[in-house]
Formats: C-alpha cells, sequence, structure tokens
C-alpha cells in the first residue's frame, strides 16, 4: 500500500514537471520562430533601404550649392557606413537563423561557427556603438540647427522618410537585437581596439577629402572649427570619446540584460 502512495505521489510530481518542461520548450520555440521572423522582416528592410539609395536616389540631380558634391562624396558619410554594417549583421542573422535549410557540409557548419564568432564581436564593438552615435549625431544636429545639417531643399532630392529610415530607424532595430538576442561580449581590449581602428580610418577618410577637395563632407563642420586645435578637439571627441564611452555603457547592459534572462 505504501509503495502504491509512494509511486502516484511521485509519478504526479513527474508529470507535472515533464508538462512544465514541455511548456516552457514549446513557448521558447515558438519565441525563436517570432524572433526570427522579426529579424528576417528586417533584413528586408535594410536590403530595401540599401537598394533604394544605390538605384532610386539621384545625386547627379542634386543642385543645392552646398549638397551638388554629394554624388563623389555618399559614400564617405558615417550613415552610409552604419547602413553598411547593419546589412551585413542582419544579412548574417537571417543566414545563421536559417542555418537548418543550408545544406548540410562541414563548410556551411564552419561558416556558422565563424559566423556567429563575426556577429559577437562586431556587434558590441561597431554595431551598436555606429548605430547610437550617428542616431544621436543626427537629432542633436537637428534640433540645434537642421539647414546646417539637411536644408528643407533636399526633401526634393532625398525623401525625408529615408533620412529617418537610416539614420533613426537602425538605433531601434539594434537595441531589439541587444533585448533579445544573446551577445558574447568579446574582450574589452580588442574590443575597443576594433572600434578605434574603424573611426580612424572614418577621420582619415574625412581628413583625406579635405584635403584633396578643400570642403568638408559635412559642412557644419567647417562652421564649428576655426583652427586645427579646434579640429583635433572635435575628432578626438566626437571619433575616439563618444563611441568608447557608448561601447562601455552597451557592454555592461548587454551583460546587466542577459544575466537578468538568465536567472
Amino acid at each position: 500500500m505504501w509503495f502504491n502512495r509512494f509511486y502516484d505521489s511521485n509519478f504526479f510530481l513527474v508529470s507535472i514537471y515533464v508538462k512544465d518542461t514541455c511548456l516552457i520548450v514549446t513557448n521558447n520555440r515558438q519565441k525563436n520562430v517570432t524572433l526570427k521572423w522579426i529579424r528576417s522582416i528586417i533584413t528586408g528592410y535594410y536590403l530595401y533601404i540599401a537598394y533604394y539609395g544605390l538605384f532610386k536616389l539621384d545625386f547627379n540631380r542634386i543642385s543645392h550649392p552646398n549638397w551638388r558634391n554629394l554624388k563623389n562624396h555618399w559614400w564617405k558619410c558615417i550613415t552610409v557606413w552604419n547602413i553598411g554594417l547593419q546589412v551585413r549583421y542582419f544579412l548574417l542573422s537571417f543566414l545563421i537563423d536559417h542555418k537548418d535549410n543550408l545544406p548540410k557540409s562541414n563548410i556551411v557548419q564552419k561558416f556558422v561557427k565563424f559566423g556567429n564568432h563575426i556577429q559577437d564581436y562586431c556587434f558590441i564593438t561597431l554595431d551598436v556603438p555606429l548605430s547610437i552615435l550617428v542616431c544621436s549625431l543626427f537629432w542633436l544636429i537637428q534640433s540645434l540647427n537642421k539647414s546646417l545639417f539637411f536644408p528643407n531643399e533636399m526633401n526634393i532630392w532625398i525623401p525625408d522618410w529615408y533620412n529617418h529610415a537610416v539614420h533613426t530607424n537602425p538605433f531601434f532595430f539594434i537595441c531589439f537585437q541587444m533585448f533579445f538576442h544573446f551577445h558574447q561580449n568579446p574582450p574589452i581590449k580588442p574590443a575597443i581596439f576594433g572600434l578605434w581602428v574603424h573611426c580612424a580610418a572614418y577621420v582619415m577618410c574625412i581628413l583625406y577629402t579635405r584635403w584633396k577637395t578643400g570642403q568638408w563632407i559635412y559642412i557644419f563642420i567647417g562652421e564649428i572649427i576655426n583652427s586645427i586645435p579646434q579640429a583635433i578637439a572635435l575628432f578626438l571627441i566626437v571619433a575616439f570619446v563618444f563611441p568608447l564611452i557608448i561601447l562601455l555603457i552597451c557592454y555592461k547592459l548587454n551583460d546587466f540584460i542577459w544575466k537578468l534572462k538568465i536567472k
């Protein structure tokens, strides 16, 4: 009798545990499927934005006196560099999400493993800091003096919605990824090194263009600085110090979010 009672009670507890476990697994699978669909939609969004910028926008038609040379320098804008990073990130995420549909081979498995390492390193090192930097500078300049950055006449050639599509929306998409998709933080020193190499390359691109053409890629730079020390201070703060602060905050935030989720 006692054995039957013991057996029944334990069987009941085990059945509850199995049921709860199955519910958790099912919910996790449903959540993963939903997140994959959302990432697929974001990937499509970025591909369309890239297509629109490359093939629909006609920079040759721009006749604004301060922006008529944009046709030669559009690819030097930090926004374009950031969109390139976002396209790479979400396209690679899409392929990794659908790895089960890829051919089963050692090459594919190595590609997925390598892709995950690239995603983890670039996410905190470049993708998040640059998205936040671009969005922050865009809205800061918009609030202080929009005509200096993007005169209203420019809407004739570059729609206002496209401006927000490449400056504002990436911030929300990358934050979504931080909160709902785990990324292992890379070692802090290689992360800082990678960020600063990228920033240094961009500063050199700006300075080379200034030296070659006599013009700044961004008009407002000429309005802000009047001397070499001011130029050095501006580039140090905007291109190195500010991105570093963003990197360190995101580094800690990513740890904080996922430690809470794991608990």
